[in-house]
């Protein structure tokens, strides 16, 4: 009775563990009607830079929105109007987002958005266009949630500026 007891605590506190971690990796943004954003420490990045190595303007970084029920059910309406039946969008629990900030123009961009359903099964990837010149790059305006994003990521950066460094 005493191992399995030991046992059954070993395998709670690995579990937390892990939860914590996974907690760890995902810094919240924000919250609006259609759900909460976060943004991964994991993946925060600056972009490459032929001739310099790394270009510190610009942060790459991804991010979670889980989706409210009003949230999804704006999603299925907006695929409507554009007449996007690839997938059914009230089955989208989640949305990936591999974007990058400029942080002199305050500007976004998107170059990966990938749709999951509650289990985490991807049910669609969009790949966005993605050219050198400046007319991907979409204004950051003030009180919006990209706004905010903006504001954890570079305060992030800014924090950790030597271990993203040493990651590229």
């Amino acid at each position: 009775m005493k191992r399995i007891s030991a046992l059954s605590l070993v395998l709670l506190l690995l579990l937390l563990c892990s939860t914590a971690s996974a907690a760890e990796r995902w810094h919240w943004i924000g919250s609006n009607e259609t759900g909460l954003y976060y943004f991964s420490v994991d993946d925060i990045k600056y972009a490459p830079d032929r001739e310099r190595g790394i270009d510190k303007n610009i942060i790459q970084f991804v991010t979670i929105h889980e989706l409210s029920a009003e949230g999804v059910t704006a999603l299925s309406d907006q695929m409507k109007r554009y007449n996007n039946n690839r997938i059914e969008w009230n089955r989208v629990s989640y949305i990936m987002n591999f974007e990058a900030i400029n942080i002199r123009d305050r500007s976004l961009r998107t170059y990966t958005t990938i749709f999951f359903d509650e289990g985490r099964h991807i049910l669609y990837k969009q790949y966005w266009r993605v050219s050198n010149n400046y007319s991907n790059w979409k204004e950051i305006h003030p009180s919006t949630i990209n706004d905010l994003a903006y504001q954890h990521v570079i305060t992030y950066a800014r924090k950790h500026d030597r271990d993203m460094v040493k990651r590229q």
